[in-house]
């Protein structure tokens, strides 16, 4: 089931933006689309090189996940674009 890949995966992504109004769930999508470069991402949202190194290290902390670790980055690509789906944007 779709959205159990999603809440798997990005639960406490989403939980976590929710309660703090924080932007991890957009950041690891900049993130994974910018080929994890941490200057094109902190450019493409226009913050900060340090702000997206500290938002990509409270991604991996929330998700248990390792953003070097290519098993890591499948499934949080293949949640991300599951969740697009779900919410009708892909």
């Amino acid at each position: 089931d779709g959205q159990a890949l999603v809440q798997r995966w990005l639960g406490a992504l989403v939980d976590h933006d929710a309660a703090h109004q924080t932007d991890l769930v957009r950041t690891l999508e900049v993130f994974l689309a910018n080929q994890r470069s941490w200057q094109r991402t902190a450019a493409a949202m226009s913050v900060h090189r340090q702000t997206v190194l500290y938002r990509v290290r409270k991604i991996e902390e929330l998700t248990g996940t390792r953003l070097s670790e290519t098993a890591d980055i499948a499934h949080l690509w293949l949640a991300l674009e599951t969740r697009n789906l779900l919410d009708g944007k892909a």
